[in-house]
C-alpha cells in the first residue's frame, strides 16, 4: 500500500482569544490542502473561515501514512487533542 496520505492540524481563531483546532486527512501535502481550504476548494467551512495556519509539530511525526492508517490516525489525533480541553473540529 502506498504511504502518501497525511494527517494535518490547523489552528482556528474562532473569535478574538478563542481558538480551536481542525484535524484533517489529505492525499496532498498539508500545505497544499490548507491553501485549498482557504481558496474554497473542497473546503471545510471551519478552515476557510477561521483557519490561520498549520501546526506541524502536532502531526509531522505521523506522516506519511497509507489510507487505512491515516483514517485511524485522524480520529485518534482528534480525540487526543479534544481530551486536552480545546475544541476540535474534524474533516
Amino acid at each position: 500500500m502506498e504511504s502518501h496520505h497525511s494527517v494535518y492540524v490547523v489552528l482556528l481563531e474562532l473569535a478574538p482569544n478563542d481558538y480551536g483546532l481542525y484535524v484533517g486527512l489529505t492525499g496532498l501535502t498539508p500545505e497544499e490542502r490548507f491553501l485549498n481550504h482557504k481558496a474554497g476548494r473542497k473546503a471545510s467551512r471551519w478552515v476557510r473561515r477561521y483557519g490561520i495556519g498549520l501546526l506541524p509539530a502536532l502531526y509531522r511525526h505521523l506522516n506519511p501514512l497509507d489510507w487505512e492508517l491515516a483514517t485511524t490516525a485522524e480520529v485518534t489525533l482528534a480525540e487526543a487533542l479534544a481530551r486536552t480541553g480545546i475544541r476540535v473540529k474534524q474533516g
